[in-house]
């Protein structure tokens, strides 16, 4: 575009396209134009967040925290909870009344990377997660859900105590090397893999895979304890479920959580144990002999 200038006698200046005829701009605007690109942000820049109370202090606690979470109470104001202390104090909250189940609860949570990620509940739902809480609102299944885990684990420790008295039976030096495999498991955060590494090297030694033979055991513990437990767990939440205590807002739980939490877990609990001694663990003698 080509720019012709054109002055009026009364001072007025004018830019006229000379291909076309009309005009283009005044002088104003020309100046203007170039004030208000000398204003531009340069390409690449960012602007200053401006962040409000509750994001600045979420970003405060970032910095400090690997987990934390925000809770409204009845009145809607906001309550921290630390990983911590965050228990007994949710525990008190609830019982006072100060928190009620539908009351939302956000939790922010760092991994190893240094990524957060935000999750969004209720305070009834974010109970199930740990016993102390969800038995105020559901001591039956509560305890039932606690009796699976610590059967499950009660189980795995048998069968592999099981597993070390038939290597010691056999050869003592099998069940000192089968020893040496399990104890490693228990190393933090490296025990898995070391209990890898280890067992392929005494296999080298043995001929015999103990990690594969401790992941069996610890599975078919794991599978034979787990619904007992449960049903043990059941059978004590109904009798100390009337002498605990209980959030103000506790609905009574169904009909049906006697059946679920202990008359099925024992019924198949039973057939699975009949299962291994009668039917699995002859085969398997039979077929390592």
């Amino acid at each position: 575009m080509s720019l012709k200038r054109i002055s009026t006698p009364e001072g007025d200046v004018y830019f006229i396209d000379s291909v076309s005829g009309q005009r283009v701009k005044t002088k104003m605007d020309v100046i203007k134009s170039k004030t208000d690109a000398n204003n531009i942000p340069a390409v690449g820049t960012v602007e200053e967040k401006i962040l409000n109370p509750d994001e600045e202090q979420i970003e405060t606690l970032k910095k400090t925290k690997k987990w934390f979470a925000i809770a409204l109470n009845n009145s809607g104001e906001k309550i921290i909870y630390q990983l911590e202390t965050f228990q007994n104090e949710m525990e008190k909250n609830i019982i006072e009344g100060i928190h009620s189940a539908n009351n939302p609860i956000d939790t922010y949570t760092k991994n190893d990377k240094g990524e957060w990620t935000k999750a969004n509940s209720t305070v009834t739902l974010f109970s199930r997660g740990y016993f102390k809480l969800g038995v105020l609102y559901r001591p039956v299944w509560s305890h039932a859900v606690s009796g699976l885990k610590w059967g499950a684990l009660i189980g795995v420790a048998i069968k592999l105590f099981d597993t070390f008295i038939m290597l010691l039976q056999v050869e003592e030096g099998m069940a000192f090397l089968f020893l040496i495999a399990i104890g490693v498991c228990f190393i933090p955060r490296i025990g898995m893999g070391l209990m890898i590494v280890v067992s392929l090297i005494l296999s080298r030694l043995s001929k015999v895979n103990f990690f594969f033979m401790a992941l069996a055991g610890a599975l078919v513990g794991a599978i034979i304890g787990c619904l007992p437990g449960m049903a043990l767990g059941g059978i004590i939440g109904l009798v100390r479920r009337d002498n605990l205590q209980k959030a103000k807002d506790a609905e009574p739980e169904e009909n049906h959580v006697v059946v679920k939490s202990v008359i099925l877990p024992l019924v198949f609990g039973l057939l699975i144990i009949w299962f291994y001694i009668f039917v699995f663990n002859p085969w398997l003698v039979e077929a390592l002999s």
